[in-house]
This record gives C-alpha cells, sequence and structure tokens, in this order.
C-alpha cells in the first residue's frame, strides 16, 4: 500500500522539525514530511529566498519526488506555512497535476486579504522587531535573551517577513480541494478573516477553533492530530464545522 504523505511547512523564521512531535500523534496512516526551507534546521547555511515564487518552485520539485509514484499526499502550513501551502497547491493545479487530497491551514488570514492593512514587520528596528516576537510568541525565550542567537535568527525572520509583506494576491480559479483551516481564539486573526478561505476553493470547507493565541500548535499537539486525523482519514465530529 502507498503511503499517505502529509508534507507540512512552518512559520517564519520556524524550522519544519517543530512537526517531529506529530509523530507520536498523528495516525500511522499518514507519513510526515516536514519541508525545511533555507536558513533554518538542517538548511542552516542555505540562503533565504527573496520572494515567494522561487520559493514555491523548489517546494513543488520536492513534493513532486515524492509523489510521483501516484500516492496520495496533503498539504499542511501554519502562519507564513500556510500561505506557502496555499500556493504550492495553485502551483500543482496551473500545471495539470494531480492534487492533494486535502489542504490544512493554519494561524494567517485568507490570502486575498494579506495585503489589506497588513502590518510590515520586516523593515522593523531590531529592538521592534524582537518585541513583536515576543508577543507572538513561539521564539524560545532563552532565544531571545542570547544576542549572538538573535543576530544570526533575525536575517532569517526578516526574509520569512518579506514575504508577507510582499505578498500581492492574484485571483484564479478555486482550488478544487477540500480546505480545513485552524486558529487559536486568542489569535490577531478574526473569525471572518478566516472564513474567508472558504472563498478559494470549491470543495469542502471546514473551520476549528483551538484555545490559545498564535501558537496554540504548541499547546494542542494532540488535539491538533486529532482533527488532521479525521480531516484525512475520513469521517466526521460532532463539533466539526463543515459549509
Amino acid at each position: 500500500m502507498q503511503p499517505y504523505y502529509l508534507f507540512c511547512l512552518p512559520h517564519a523564521g520556524g524550522s519544519a522539525m517543530i512537526y517531529a512531535r506529530w509523530l507520536e500523534t498523528v495516525d500511522p496512516a499518514i507519513k510526515l514530511v516536514p519541508l525545511e526551507l533555507p536558513g533554518r534546521g538542517t538548511r542552516f547555511k542555505d540562503r533565504p529566498y527573496a520572494s515567494i515564487g522561487p520559493l514555491v518552485e523548489e517546494l513543488h520539485r520536492k513534493v513532486s519526488t515524492y509523489v510521483a509514484g501516484g500516492s496520495d499526499y496533503a498539504l499542511f502550513g501554519h502562519s507564513m506555512g500556510a500561505l506557502l501551502t496555499y500556493e504550492l497547491a495553485r502551483r500543482i493545479a496551473a500545471g495539470g497535476e494531480r492534487m492533494p487530497r486535502h489542504l490544512i491551514v493554519s494561524g494567517l488570514k485568507a490570502p486575498q486579504l494579506i495585503n489589506r492593512a497588513w502590518e510590515p514587520l520586516s523593515h522593523l528596528p531590531d529592538d521592534e522587531l524582537k518585541a513583536r516576537l515576543a508577543e507572538m510568541g513561539g521564539t524560545p525565550q532563552a532565544v531571545m535573551d542570547n544576542e549572538e542567537l538573535m543576530q544570526l535568527f533575525l536575517p532569517v525572520i526578516r526574509a520569512d517577513f518579506r514575504l508577507l509583506d510582499e505578498y500581492a494576491h492574484e485571483p484564479k480559479e478555486k482550488l478544487a480541494v477540500p480546505v480545513t483551516v485552524l486558529t487559536g481564539n486568542q489569535d490577531r486573526m478574526t473569525e471572518a478573516e478566516m472564513l474567508a478561505w472558504r472563498e478559494l476553493t470549491s470543495g469542502r470547507f471546514g473551520l476549528h477553533t483551538f484555545p490559545g493565541g498564535h501558537f496554540y500548535l504548541a499547546d494542542q499537539t494532540r488535539e491538533v492530530s486529532e482533527r488532521i486525523n479525521e480531516a484525512l482519514l475520513g469521517g466526521r465530529l460532532q463539533q466539526w464545522l463543515w459549509r
């Protein structure tokens, strides 16, 4: 039996290895494939991309290598990773290739809303950027307190934020893929901004809210994994909101 791949993309400045903890909670029928981005983790020495297009092309090549034999697959992304997931799915659709079985996006307003009143972050001075990172959470305090580590980290986070700051959504055909949206109930995004993902798919749509802020994933590993298992492997929970 061929594997069912779940390709996972991280938040801005994050390593895809944050998803390693899911190995114990995601159903064994799903094979996790964290996609590491340049400038972090095992790719620390690689230069981050200056624009989203070439990065999506690289991700497309990687995913294509895994699924060339016809395996089912799905895409997951948190925050900036959600945007990359969406653009990757559009790249696959543009090539007329076999689409993912599901898109699961987390912690980001719908892409068509990103360039509307978006708060630019990449240009902030170091002190202001650090303060914003502390407010968002997700960066270990030990890293925040280590000036040497922060000097290594800040160029990567700036490059990632620049992808978001300069992103401009181009209306195209809706994706013919089910889309599930996950969010924290204390995040800065509104429910309306998350529900707007529904405009981008002609497939089934679901929204689920978890306790917590932007990085609710860290505290809700088992609960998030249960929703992923449910979305990818079938069935329906009573509290799931399908629209």
